[in-house]
C-alpha cells in the first residue's frame, strides 16, 4: 500500500519541478563574454528530474535570442508512477528586449495542468502602465498569505531573474545577488551566492563529467501569495544548489545538475541533452 508520505511528496513534486525549470531555462544565457549577436541563436537543453531517488519528470528548455530580443521557454511532464498519481504538465515562457548593458522583460507566461485542472498566469511589463498580471482561475485568497501592495513593482519574473544573474556574471564574476521576484501569484526575494566548486561524475544519469561551479540559493524570503499551510518539504530545504559548467570549448555554461535537499528527500535534476554552438549531446540510455 502506498504511504501518505509518498503521496504528499508526489503532490508537491510539480511545484518543485517548475522552480527547477525556471533556473534551467534562465541559466542557458549564463556567462556571455561577448555581444549577443556573437552567441548562438538557440540552445536546447533536456533534463531528467528525480525526487527521493525516483524519476518523476522530464523537462526541456529552449533559448532563442538575437542582438535585440530573447525568448526563453520550458516544458515539463511527469512520468511513470508519478504521472499516474499526479498527471502534471507545465509550460513556461518569458520574452524580453536585450541591449548592450542588460535587458528589459516584456512578458511572462506560466501554464500548468494538474490532474486535468488547468491554471494560467500571465505577467506583462509596460514602461507606462507598470507591471500587470492575470491569473486563471482566481486563487482562493483565504488560503494564502496576502500579497503586498503593487506586488509587481520593481520585480522580475522567475526566468528573467536568472538572466539578471547571468548578466552580472558575464565578465567572470561569481554568482551573487539579491533579486525581487513576482510570478503573477507569489511575491518573494531570492539571494544567490557562490559556493565551492564540485567534481561531478556522469554516465548513468547525466552527460556531464568534471568540475562545475556552484551557485546556491542562500535565502528565500516569502513575501506573499504562499499557502498558509506551508509545505514541510520547502520549509526543511537545507540546500538549493545549481552546478554550472561548459560542455565543449565553444559551449555556453549551463546547469549540469541541480539539487534541493530536504528532510524528506532530495530533488535532483540531471542534464541529459545539450544542443547548441556545434554540439549535439544526449545521454545514452542503457538497454
Amino acid at each position: 500500500m502506498m504511504s501518505h508520505s509518498l503521496a504528499r511528496i508526489d503532490r508537491r513534486a510539480p511545484r518543485a519541478c517548475m522552480f527547477a525549470l525556471a533556473v534551467l531555462a534562465g541559466f542557458s544565457l549564463a556567462f556571455p563574454t561577448a555581444q549577443a549577436e556573437s552567441l548562438p541563436e538557440r540552445t536546447e537543453l533536456g533534463y531528467d528530474v528525480y525526487f527521493g531517488g525516483q524519476l518523476i519528470a522530464k523537462a526541456s528548455a529552449t533559448v532563442d535570442w538575437s542582438d535585440r530580443d530573447y525568448r526563453i521557454g520550458g516544458k515539463i511532464q511527469t512520468v511513470g508512477f508519478t504521472n499516474w498519481l499526479t498527471e502534471y504538465r507545465g509550460d513556461t515562457e518569458s520574452r524580453g528586449v536585450l541591449n548592450g548593458s542588460g535587458f528589459t522583460p516584456v512578458s511572462h507566461r506560466n501554464f500548468g495542468s494538474f490532474r486535468g485542472r488547468e491554471r494560467l498566469t500571465e505577467v506583462r511589463y509596460d514602461t507606462q502602465k507598470g507591471t500587470e498580471f492575470t491569473v486563471e482561475p482566481e486563487p482562493d485568497w483565504s488560503e494564502l498569505t496576502p500579497l503586498p501592495d503593487n506586488p509587481g513593482q520593481g520585480t522580475l519574473d522567475p526566468l528573467s531573474t536568472v538572466i539578471a544573474l547571468a548578466f552580472s556574471m558575464k565578465d567572470g564574476a561569481e554568482c551573487r545577488g539579491s533579486y525581487p521576484i513576482f510570478d503573477g501569484r507569489r511575491r518573494y526575494d531570492v539571494v544567490v551566492e557562490p559556493a565551492a566548486p564540485r567534481a561531478l561524475e556522469g554516465g548513468t544519469y547525466g552527460i556531464f563529467s568534471g568540475e562545475a561551479a556552484t551557485c546556491t540559493v542562500a535565502d528565500f524570503r516569502r513575501l506573499g501569495g504562499f499557502r498558509l499551510e506551508g509545505s514541510k518539504y520547502a520549509e526543511t530545504a537545507r540546500r538549493r544548489d545549481a552546478y554550472v559548467a561548459k560542455l565543449g570549448p565553444e559551449g555556453l555554461p549551463v546547469p549540469v545538475r541541480i539539487e534541493v535537499h530536504t528532510d524528506y528527500g532530495a530533488l535532483v535534476v540531471h542534464l541529459t541533452r545539450y544542443k547548441g554552438q556545434g554540439l549535439d549531446l544526449m545521454l545514452q540510455q542503457e538497454s
